[in-house]
């Protein structure tokens, strides 16, 4: 529990194995960093995996978004059998698929580097991780926004994306005329002398009906959208409450305001709730005892939170503590924060930041 990965409910998917209430739609080929089942759905020898890893059919895996999951992703496919050519990692733009969830950009930029946080700090270890991984073959796309996922008869087909980088403009029109040309010169052919005939001539017929469809199809496009055929596509964006979650808080009158409200002693409007955790927020009413510090938990270490939650449970139930009178203070806390993993060339990565506002206040650097 706790936030997730949003993208593909952006797009009005979701993930194989999460399961969702509401009319998204799913596929077989289309996972988020977060489905709990994410090692079974690729594990070595399953279907998945069997389609990047066939000689005979090589197929295309899109990972998409900009945090350290995507690396250390790209690292468990090629330890699984996929060949970096297959790899292709497109990178948004932070505030991509976020701001629609936001009415106040000041807002969305503090939750930035909590809800989407950055692979790297340090842009010289980024530059280099990513040097490492287009020397061996995985193509990087960034500045590119996720639009549409496109589907055949098997499942995922190819992935629509939106490059930032590049002005928003219709093709040229030269271009789409020669399409156009190109079109009706192959529906005349179909009629003319030489055209087959019988079955052979309706297969032309539908061959040329369809090469026309796709003609047409491609003339919608802009200048900077730009399709990439894929089989297997994996998502790690922002985070934000999963649905099942909400609807659980929701439909049992608890306080939800973007995160679930506690009080200091980490109770819910129903006392016998407890609660901790990226989830969660201290409720509005202790921004005086704050003293500079947030009141969303995500900023801060989840052991910490998990221990301090203990805490209370037994200082509220317990007879003695009770009678000696609760500690009226807002919790502080002081444990760092740290995220690790091993990214594309047997790298081991770790980075360490503390949330001690004292430390914080002396300027020093981070971990």
């Amino acid at each position: 529990m706790g936030i997730q990965d949003k993208t593909l409910n952006s797009l009005n998917y979701a993930s194989r194995g999460i399961a969702t209430p509401g009319l998204l739609n799913r596929a077989d080929q289309i996972l988020s960093i977060d489905d709990p089942h994410l090692y079974q759905h690729l594990r070595v020898g399953g279907t998945l995996i069997n389609t990047l890893t066939d000689k005979k059919r090589v197929k295309n895996c899109v990972i998409y978004g900009r945090t350290l999951h995507t690396y250390c992703c790209i690292q468990g496919l090629m330890q699984r059998g996929v060949k970096p050519e297959q790899i292709v990692l497109a990178i948004p733009a932070p505030v991509c698929h976020v701001e629609e969830s936001y009415d106040e950009a000041e807002v969305m930029q503090q939750d930035l580097p909590f809800i989407y946080p950055e692979a790297f700090d340090d842009e010289a270890v980024e530059e280099k991780v990513q040097g490492r991984l287009e020397a061996c073959g995985v193509r990087i796309i960034k500045n590119a926004k996720l639009i549409e996922i496109i589907e055949d008869d098997e499942g995922l087909e190819a992935v629509l994306f939106k490059r930032l980088d590049i002005p928003d403009e219709e093709e040229d029109e030269d271009e789409m005329g020669d399409l156009e040309e190109k079109s009706e010169g192959q529906g005349s052919n179909m009629g003319g002398d030489d055209a087959g005939t019988g079955e052979e001539g309706s297969q032309d017929q539908e061959d040329g009906e369809q090469e026309t469809d796709q003609a047409k199809h491609k003339k919608k496009r802009k200048k900077n959208e730009q399709e990439e055929p894929a089989r297997v596509l994996i998502t790690a964006g922002h985070r934000d409450v999963d649905q099942d979650v909400f609807l659980a808080i929701h439909n049992n009158g608890l306080v939800y305001n973007g995160r679930l409200i506690v009080d200091k002693n980490f109770q819910t409007t129903d006392p016998s709730i407890f609660a901790a955790g990226s989830l969660c927020e201290f409720s509005g009413r202790y921004k005086a005892l704050s003293q500079g510090r947030p009141l969303r938990m995500d900023r801060y270490n989840g052991r910490e939170m998990g221990s301090r939650l203990a805490r209370s449970v037994f200082d509220i139930y317990d007879t003695q503590a009770n009678q000696e009178g609760m500690d009226e203070e807002l919790p502080s806390f002081y444990l760092p924060q740290g995220q690790g993993g091993i990214l594309p060339g047997e790298i081991i990565y770790y980075h360490i930041q503390t949330t001690n506002p004292l430390i914080l206040q002396q300027n020093q650097p981070e971990i």
